[in-house]
């Protein structure tokens, strides 16, 4: 009896909780609090804010694609992505509130 092939085994399958989509929306949801974490310590100046928030919707928009193409689309990121949204949403709404 032959070991077998490596071409027969197959890797665990990949959690969605690990899905690169949703690994895309747990990083906008760390960017939406990083002017806030920021803030406390040392300002965070309007272009520093406008680059965050540019790159968190920038990713907003690649997440969905990803996840259809690669049939990486489930109800848990569907729900991460709307929870993604208001955080970023949010944190936009509290900066400019802070600064007046």
């Amino acid at each position: 009896m032959s070991p077998p092939s490596p071409s027969t085994s197959q890797s665990p399958p990949l959690s969605p909780y690990l899905y690169p989509p949703n690994l895309l929306c747990y990083i906008r949801i760390i960017l939406s609090l990083l002017p806030h974490v920021k803030r406390d310590g040392n300002n965070m100046g309007v272009g520093e804010f406008v680059d965050v928030i540019t790159v968190s919707y920038l990713m907003d928009l690649i997440d969905g694609p990803i996840a259809r193409r690669y049939s990486y689309a489930t109800r848990y990121g569907e729900l991460l992505d709307v929870i993604s949204d208001n955080f970023t949403r949010s944190s936009a709404w509290m900066y400019v509130a802070g600064m007046g």
